[in-house]
Protein backbone atom coordinates (compact mmCIF):
# COMPACT_ATOMS: atom_id res chain seq x y z
CA UNK A 1 0.00 0.00 0.00
CA UNK A 2 2.86 2.44 0.82
CA UNK A 3 4.90 1.47 -2.28
CA UNK A 4 1.14 2.33 -4.20
CA UNK A 5 1.01 5.77 -2.22
CA UNK A 6 4.13 6.87 -3.26
CA UNK A 7 4.02 5.58 -6.97
CA UNK A 8 0.39 7.96 -6.87
CA UNK A 9 2.43 10.44 -4.93
CA UNK A 10 5.24 10.61 -7.76
CA UNK A 11 2.63 10.92 -10.35
CA UNK A 12 0.48 13.89 -9.44
CA UNK A 13 3.63 15.45 -8.60
CA UNK A 14 4.53 15.43 -12.58
CA UNK A 15 1.35 16.44 -13.53
CA UNK A 16 2.50 20.46 -13.26
CA UNK A 17 5.83 19.80 -15.01
CA UNK A 18 3.65 18.13 -17.67
CA UNK A 19 1.41 21.06 -17.50
CA UNK A 20 4.21 23.53 -17.99
CA UNK A 21 5.89 21.42 -21.04
CA UNK A 22 6.84 24.51 -23.37
CA UNK A 23 5.65 24.19 -26.69
CA UNK A 24 5.84 26.91 -29.86
CA UNK A 25 1.98 27.10 -29.67
CA UNK A 26 2.37 27.70 -25.49
CA UNK A 27 5.19 30.47 -26.11
CA UNK A 28 3.61 32.25 -29.08
CA UNK A 29 0.49 32.29 -27.20
CA UNK A 30 2.25 34.02 -24.06
CA UNK A 31 4.40 36.15 -26.89
CA UNK A 32 1.56 38.19 -28.33
CA UNK A 33 1.01 40.71 -26.08
CA UNK A 34 4.50 42.54 -26.46
CA UNK A 35 4.87 41.33 -29.43
CA UNK A 36 1.43 43.76 -30.54
CA UNK A 37 3.02 46.04 -28.98
CA UNK A 38 6.07 45.96 -30.87
CA UNK A 39 3.49 45.92 -34.34
CA UNK A 40 1.86 49.35 -33.41
CA UNK A 41 4.67 51.08 -32.95
CA UNK A 42 6.42 50.03 -35.53
CA UNK A 43 2.88 50.76 -37.53
CA UNK A 44 2.94 53.90 -35.95
CA UNK A 45 6.31 54.68 -37.67
CA UNK A 46 6.64 53.26 -41.02
CA UNK A 47 9.75 53.63 -42.89
CA UNK A 48 10.87 53.50 -46.42
CA UNK A 49 12.94 50.81 -47.97
CA UNK A 50 16.42 51.27 -47.35
CA UNK A 51 16.20 53.68 -45.02
CA UNK A 52 14.80 50.99 -42.15
CA UNK A 53 16.75 52.76 -39.22
CA UNK A 54 14.17 52.13 -35.74
CA UNK A 55 13.05 49.05 -37.41
CA UNK A 56 16.26 47.90 -37.67
CA UNK A 57 16.95 48.91 -33.63
CA UNK A 58 13.82 47.15 -32.43
CA UNK A 59 14.75 44.01 -34.02
CA UNK A 60 18.77 44.38 -32.57
CA UNK A 61 17.40 44.95 -29.18
CA UNK A 62 14.97 42.02 -29.17
CA UNK A 63 17.80 39.80 -30.71
CA UNK A 64 20.06 40.81 -27.86
CA UNK A 65 16.99 40.22 -25.58
CA UNK A 66 16.35 36.66 -26.71
CA UNK A 67 20.33 36.04 -25.99
CA UNK A 68 21.84 36.44 -29.86
CA UNK A 69 24.86 37.93 -30.87
CA UNK A 70 23.94 41.02 -32.63
CA UNK A 71 25.74 43.11 -35.10
CA UNK A 72 23.81 46.12 -36.86
CA UNK A 73 24.28 48.32 -40.20
CA UNK A 74 25.72 45.15 -41.57
CA UNK A 75 25.72 45.18 -45.23
CA UNK A 76 27.03 46.90 -48.55
CA UNK A 77 24.70 48.65 -51.05
CA UNK A 78 26.10 49.15 -54.92
CA UNK A 79 25.43 52.78 -53.89
CA UNK A 80 27.95 54.23 -51.62
CA UNK A 81 25.58 56.87 -50.57
CA UNK A 82 23.28 54.20 -48.83
CA UNK A 83 23.70 52.97 -45.34
CA UNK A 84 23.05 49.19 -45.13
CA UNK A 85 20.44 48.99 -42.17
CA UNK A 86 20.62 44.81 -41.93
CA UNK A 87 20.84 43.49 -38.73
CA UNK A 88 22.56 39.53 -38.17
CA UNK A 89 21.68 37.67 -34.76
CA UNK A 90 23.22 34.62 -34.14
CA UNK A 91 22.24 31.95 -31.52
CA UNK A 92 24.81 29.08 -30.58
CA UNK A 93 23.87 26.11 -28.85
CA UNK A 94 26.55 23.18 -29.15
CA UNK A 95 27.41 21.52 -32.22
CA UNK A 96 25.03 20.60 -35.21
CA UNK A 97 23.50 21.91 -38.30
CA UNK A 98 23.68 26.01 -38.90
CA UNK A 99 20.01 27.42 -39.64
CA UNK A 100 19.64 30.89 -41.44
CA UNK A 101 15.96 32.53 -40.45
CA UNK A 102 14.92 35.75 -42.43
CA UNK A 103 12.65 38.32 -42.05
CA UNK A 104 12.27 41.36 -44.49
CA UNK A 105 11.92 44.15 -42.06
CA UNK A 106 7.93 44.95 -42.60
CA UNK A 107 6.27 45.55 -39.37
CA UNK A 108 4.14 42.28 -39.44
CA UNK A 109 7.27 39.53 -40.47
CA UNK A 110 9.18 41.26 -37.49
CA UNK A 111 6.82 40.54 -34.84
CA UNK A 112 6.96 36.76 -35.84
CA UNK A 113 10.29 36.89 -36.56
CA UNK A 114 10.96 37.97 -32.87
CA UNK A 115 9.15 35.63 -31.28
CA UNK A 116 10.50 32.62 -33.16
CA UNK A 117 13.91 34.17 -31.38
CA UNK A 118 12.51 34.29 -28.19
CA UNK A 119 10.78 30.60 -28.29
CA UNK A 120 14.13 29.05 -29.47
CA UNK A 121 15.93 30.64 -26.92
CA UNK A 122 13.22 28.92 -23.87
CA UNK A 123 13.18 25.61 -26.00
CA UNK A 124 17.38 25.41 -25.84
CA UNK A 125 17.23 22.13 -24.57
CA UNK A 126 15.39 20.46 -27.89
CA UNK A 127 17.57 21.82 -30.33
CA UNK A 128 21.70 21.70 -30.85
CA UNK A 129 23.11 23.67 -33.02
CA UNK A 130 23.04 27.21 -34.57
CA UNK A 131 20.89 29.93 -35.75
CA UNK A 132 21.18 33.03 -37.80
CA UNK A 133 18.36 35.58 -37.24
CA UNK A 134 18.80 38.06 -40.52
CA UNK A 135 16.62 41.19 -40.65
CA UNK A 136 16.96 42.03 -44.28
CA UNK A 137 16.28 45.53 -45.07
CA UNK A 138 15.18 46.90 -48.83
CA UNK A 139 12.80 43.91 -49.75
CA UNK A 140 10.79 45.90 -51.51
CA UNK A 141 13.24 48.19 -53.35
CA UNK A 142 15.35 44.92 -54.52
CA UNK A 143 19.28 44.76 -53.27
CA UNK A 144 18.97 44.06 -49.77
CA UNK A 145 19.56 40.08 -49.77
CA UNK A 146 22.69 41.21 -52.26
CA UNK A 147 24.03 44.27 -49.83
CA UNK A 148 24.06 41.13 -46.98
CA UNK A 149 25.46 39.02 -49.54
CA UNK A 150 28.12 41.36 -50.76
CA UNK A 151 29.28 42.18 -47.10
CA UNK A 152 29.97 38.79 -46.38
CA UNK A 153 27.50 37.27 -44.54
CA UNK A 154 28.53 33.43 -44.98
CA UNK A 155 32.41 34.12 -44.96
CA UNK A 156 31.82 36.55 -41.29
CA UNK A 157 29.36 34.50 -39.43
CA UNK A 158 28.39 31.20 -41.35
CA UNK A 159 27.37 29.49 -44.81
CA UNK A 160 24.10 27.80 -43.65
CA UNK A 161 22.74 24.37 -44.16
CA UNK A 162 19.20 25.53 -44.60
CA UNK A 163 17.85 28.90 -45.15
CA UNK A 164 14.01 29.89 -44.25
CA UNK A 165 11.71 32.85 -44.80
CA UNK A 166 8.23 33.51 -44.11
CA UNK A 167 5.71 36.10 -45.40
CA UNK A 168 1.94 37.06 -45.06
CA UNK A 169 -0.20 36.09 -47.82
CA UNK A 170 -3.20 38.17 -49.06
CA UNK A 171 -5.45 35.32 -49.99
CA UNK A 172 -4.79 32.58 -47.52
CA UNK A 173 -7.17 32.67 -44.44
CA UNK A 174 -5.74 33.52 -40.82
CA UNK A 175 -4.20 30.04 -39.14
CA UNK A 176 -3.30 28.77 -42.34
CA UNK A 177 0.36 27.93 -43.60
CA UNK A 178 0.99 27.39 -47.25
CA UNK A 179 3.90 26.50 -49.08
CA UNK A 180 4.79 26.03 -52.66
CA UNK A 181 7.07 23.03 -53.83
CA UNK A 182 9.76 24.15 -56.89
CA UNK A 183 9.61 27.46 -58.13
CA UNK A 184 7.21 29.98 -55.55
CA UNK A 185 8.13 33.05 -56.88
CA UNK A 186 9.66 34.15 -59.96
CA UNK A 187 12.68 36.00 -62.05
CA UNK A 188 12.17 39.40 -62.26
CA UNK A 189 13.89 41.48 -64.95
CA UNK A 190 13.44 45.11 -65.31
CA UNK A 191 13.87 46.56 -69.25
CA UNK A 192 14.08 49.80 -70.16
CA UNK A 193 13.57 50.30 -74.26
CA UNK A 194 14.31 53.22 -75.89
CA UNK A 195 12.05 53.37 -79.64
CA UNK A 196 14.37 55.60 -81.97
CA UNK A 197 12.65 56.95 -84.97
CA UNK A 198 12.48 60.32 -87.32
CA UNK A 199 10.50 62.78 -85.94
CA UNK A 200 9.02 65.67 -87.94
CA UNK A 201 5.40 67.13 -88.24
CA UNK A 202 2.20 65.50 -87.72
CA UNK A 203 1.13 66.64 -91.09
CA UNK A 204 3.58 64.54 -92.87
CA UNK A 205 4.25 61.29 -91.47
CA UNK A 206 5.35 60.09 -94.66
CA UNK A 207 8.20 61.73 -94.18
CA UNK A 208 8.76 60.63 -90.47
CA UNK A 209 9.53 57.08 -88.54
CA UNK A 210 6.91 57.19 -85.90
CA UNK A 211 8.39 55.45 -82.52
CA UNK A 212 4.83 55.74 -81.43
CA UNK A 213 3.36 53.20 -84.40
CA UNK A 214 6.46 51.10 -83.71
CA UNK A 215 6.43 50.69 -79.96
CA UNK A 216 2.77 50.17 -80.11
CA UNK A 217 3.85 47.06 -82.59
CA UNK A 218 6.06 46.18 -80.16
CA UNK A 219 3.83 46.05 -77.25
CA UNK A 220 1.42 43.48 -79.04
CA UNK A 221 4.26 41.53 -80.87
CA UNK A 222 5.93 41.00 -77.22
CA UNK A 223 2.78 39.52 -76.20
CA UNK A 224 3.26 36.89 -78.87
CA UNK A 225 6.39 35.47 -77.03
CA UNK A 226 4.51 34.07 -74.51
CA UNK A 227 1.28 32.56 -77.08
CA UNK A 228 3.87 31.47 -79.64
CA UNK A 229 7.16 31.16 -78.95
CA UNK A 230 7.10 29.93 -75.35
CA UNK A 231 5.84 26.52 -73.91
CA UNK A 232 2.27 27.11 -72.12
CA UNK A 233 4.36 25.05 -70.07
CA UNK A 234 6.73 27.04 -68.34
CA UNK A 235 4.46 30.20 -67.53
CA UNK A 236 6.19 34.03 -68.64
CA UNK A 237 4.94 37.34 -68.22
CA UNK A 238 5.63 40.35 -70.51
CA UNK A 239 3.82 43.76 -69.60
CA UNK A 240 4.61 46.84 -69.95
CA UNK A 241 4.30 49.14 -67.16
CA UNK A 242 5.08 52.48 -68.51
CA UNK A 243 5.20 54.11 -72.04
CA UNK A 244 6.05 57.56 -72.91
CA UNK A 245 6.63 60.33 -75.98
CA UNK A 246 6.07 63.00 -77.81
CA UNK A 247 5.24 66.34 -76.39
CA UNK A 248 2.65 67.89 -78.83
CA UNK A 249 -1.07 66.98 -80.87
CA UNK A 250 1.03 67.80 -83.99
CA UNK A 251 4.37 66.64 -83.71
CA UNK A 252 5.70 63.16 -84.08
CA UNK A 253 8.70 62.29 -81.43
CA UNK A 254 12.10 61.21 -82.08
CA UNK A 255 11.87 58.62 -79.71
CA UNK A 256 9.62 57.12 -77.00
CA UNK A 257 10.78 55.33 -73.83
CA UNK A 258 9.27 52.43 -72.37
CA UNK A 259 9.40 50.02 -69.27
CA UNK A 260 9.00 46.30 -69.06
CA UNK A 261 9.21 43.60 -66.48
CA UNK A 262 9.69 40.54 -67.51
CA UNK A 263 8.56 37.53 -65.18
CA UNK A 264 9.79 34.06 -65.74
CA UNK A 265 11.07 30.78 -63.56
CA UNK A 266 13.53 28.78 -65.49
CA UNK A 267 17.24 30.71 -66.17
CA UNK A 268 16.95 29.21 -69.94
CA UNK A 269 13.32 30.65 -70.14
CA UNK A 270 14.89 33.92 -69.04
CA UNK A 271 17.30 33.68 -71.45
CA UNK A 272 15.16 33.51 -74.50
CA UNK A 273 12.28 35.69 -73.66
CA UNK A 274 14.97 38.82 -73.16
CA UNK A 275 16.58 37.60 -76.72
CA UNK A 276 13.00 37.75 -78.08
CA UNK A 277 12.47 41.28 -76.55
CA UNK A 278 15.42 42.49 -78.08
CA UNK A 279 14.72 40.88 -81.69
CA UNK A 280 11.13 42.00 -81.78
CA UNK A 281 12.30 45.42 -80.95
CA UNK A 282 15.11 45.76 -83.71
CA UNK A 283 12.95 43.69 -86.44
CA UNK A 284 10.00 45.81 -85.98
CA UNK A 285 12.45 48.62 -86.69
CA UNK A 286 14.06 47.09 -89.70
CA UNK A 287 11.28 46.24 -91.66
CA UNK A 288 9.84 50.21 -91.01
CA UNK A 289 12.95 51.20 -92.42
CA UNK A 290 14.57 52.93 -89.30
CA UNK A 291 18.35 53.59 -90.28
CA UNK A 292 20.52 50.75 -88.33
CA UNK A 293 22.59 53.77 -86.25
CA UNK A 294 18.75 54.32 -85.24
CA UNK A 295 17.74 50.81 -83.80
CA UNK A 296 16.20 50.42 -80.34
CA UNK A 297 17.98 50.17 -77.41
CA UNK A 298 17.13 47.45 -74.80
CA UNK A 299 18.47 47.88 -71.77
CA UNK A 300 18.06 45.19 -68.99
CA UNK A 301 19.09 46.34 -65.99
CA UNK A 302 21.09 43.82 -64.33
CA UNK A 303 21.07 45.67 -60.56
CA UNK A 304 17.88 45.30 -60.42
CA UNK A 305 17.03 41.40 -61.07
CA UNK A 306 15.08 39.29 -58.38
CA UNK A 307 15.77 35.79 -59.60
CA UNK A 308 13.34 33.27 -59.09
CA UNK A 309 12.71 31.51 -55.36
CA UNK A 310 13.04 28.11 -55.06
CA UNK A 311 11.65 25.81 -52.84
CA UNK A 312 13.65 22.63 -52.26
CA UNK A 313 11.47 19.84 -52.63
CA UNK A 314 12.54 17.41 -50.29
CA UNK A 315 12.92 20.12 -47.07
CA UNK A 316 9.53 21.02 -48.30
CA UNK A 317 8.03 17.67 -47.80
CA UNK A 318 9.86 17.56 -44.61
CA UNK A 319 8.67 20.71 -43.20
CA UNK A 320 4.44 19.72 -44.63
CA UNK A 321 4.79 16.89 -42.34
CA UNK A 322 6.08 18.74 -38.98
CA UNK A 323 3.61 21.63 -39.72
CA UNK A 324 0.91 19.23 -39.95
CA UNK A 325 1.66 18.14 -36.48
CA UNK A 326 1.77 21.40 -35.03
CA UNK A 327 -1.12 22.71 -36.27
CA UNK A 328 -3.05 20.06 -37.86
CA UNK A 329 -3.46 18.80 -41.48
CA UNK A 330 -5.99 20.82 -42.14
CA UNK A 331 -4.54 24.08 -41.56
CA UNK A 332 -1.44 23.43 -44.08
CA UNK A 333 -1.75 24.06 -47.87
CA UNK A 334 0.06 23.17 -50.62
CA UNK A 335 -0.34 26.80 -53.13
CA UNK A 336 -0.19 27.83 -56.76
CA UNK A 337 3.16 29.55 -57.41
CA UNK A 338 3.65 33.17 -58.00
CA UNK A 339 4.82 35.56 -60.71
CA UNK A 340 5.47 38.08 -57.94
CA UNK A 341 9.65 38.73 -56.93
CA UNK A 342 11.12 38.03 -53.31
CA UNK A 343 14.90 38.37 -52.89
CA UNK A 344 14.97 35.79 -50.85
CA UNK A 345 15.90 33.42 -53.35
CA UNK A 346 19.46 35.49 -53.10
CA UNK A 347 20.16 33.29 -49.79
CA UNK A 348 20.13 29.73 -51.31
CA UNK A 349 22.84 30.95 -53.89
CA UNK A 350 21.96 30.96 -58.01
CA UNK A 351 22.69 27.07 -57.78
CA UNK A 352 20.41 26.08 -55.17
CA UNK A 353 23.00 24.79 -53.30
CA UNK A 354 21.61 25.86 -50.16
CA UNK A 355 18.05 24.33 -49.30
CA UNK A 356 15.93 26.76 -49.14
CA UNK A 357 11.84 26.96 -47.80
CA UNK A 358 9.85 30.61 -47.85
CA UNK A 359 6.43 29.52 -47.02
CA UNK A 360 3.33 31.91 -46.58
CA UNK A 361 1.56 33.16 -43.39
CA UNK A 362 -2.20 33.41 -43.62
CA UNK A 363 -3.59 36.75 -43.05
CA UNK A 364 -7.08 36.95 -43.89
CA UNK A 365 -10.39 36.32 -41.68
CA UNK A 366 -11.76 33.37 -43.46
CA UNK A 367 -15.22 35.76 -43.10
CA UNK A 368 -13.62 38.37 -45.30
CA UNK A 369 -12.76 35.40 -47.65
CA UNK A 370 -15.65 33.83 -47.51
CA UNK A 371 -17.76 37.48 -48.11
CA UNK A 372 -15.64 38.58 -51.39
CA UNK A 373 -15.87 34.99 -52.77
CA UNK A 374 -19.60 35.02 -52.83
CA UNK A 375 -19.75 38.42 -53.98
CA UNK A 376 -17.36 38.00 -57.17
CA UNK A 377 -14.73 40.17 -55.72
CA UNK A 378 -10.85 39.78 -55.78
CA UNK A 379 -9.50 39.86 -52.44
CA UNK A 380 -6.81 43.50 -51.84
CA UNK A 381 -3.46 42.48 -52.92
CA UNK A 382 -0.38 42.62 -50.36
CA UNK A 383 0.41 46.12 -51.68
CA UNK A 384 -3.05 47.73 -51.64
CA UNK A 385 -3.86 49.80 -49.30
CA UNK A 386 -7.37 48.02 -48.27
CA UNK A 387 -4.98 44.99 -47.13
CA UNK A 388 -5.04 44.07 -43.72
CA UNK A 389 -4.01 41.51 -42.19
CA UNK A 390 -5.32 40.12 -38.97
CA UNK A 391 -2.39 40.30 -36.64
CA UNK A 392 -2.94 38.22 -33.75
CA UNK A 393 -3.76 34.92 -35.21
CA UNK A 394 -1.02 35.72 -38.41
CA UNK A 395 1.97 36.49 -35.82
CA UNK A 396 0.98 33.67 -33.91
CA UNK A 397 1.23 31.15 -36.91
CA UNK A 398 4.16 32.76 -38.37
CA UNK A 399 6.28 31.46 -34.68
CA UNK A 400 4.57 28.48 -34.59
CA UNK A 401 5.38 27.60 -38.42
CA UNK A 402 8.95 28.77 -37.85
CA UNK A 403 9.76 27.82 -34.46
CA UNK A 404 8.51 24.30 -35.52
CA UNK A 405 10.61 24.20 -38.84
CA UNK A 406 14.13 25.31 -36.69
CA UNK A 407 13.40 22.65 -34.23
CA UNK A 408 12.76 20.10 -36.60
CA UNK A 409 15.98 21.00 -38.64
CA UNK A 410 18.50 21.18 -35.39
CA UNK A 411 16.78 18.41 -33.55
CA UNK A 412 18.76 16.46 -31.56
Amino acid sequence: MKLCAAIIVFLIALVPAFGQEKTPEKIATGELPSLLSIYKDLHAHPELSTREEKSSAVVAKELRAAGCEVTENFGKYDNPNLKCYGVIGVMKNGAGPTVLVRTDLDALPVEAFIGTARALQQMKDEWSGTIIFVGQPAEEAVGGARALLKAGLYSRFAKPDFALGFHDKADLQTGHIGVTPGYTYANVDSVDVTVRGIGGHGAYPHKTKDPIVLAAEMINTWQTIASRENNPLDPIVVTVGSIHGGTKHNIIPDEVKMQLTVRTYKAEVRDRVLKAIDDIAKGIASAAGVPADRAPIVNVLKDQLTPATYNNPELTKRLVEVWKKNIGAENVDIVDPTMGGEDFSEYSLPDHSIPAVDFHLGAVDPEKIAQFKKEGKELPSLHSSKFAPVPEPTIKIGIIGMTSAVLELLKK
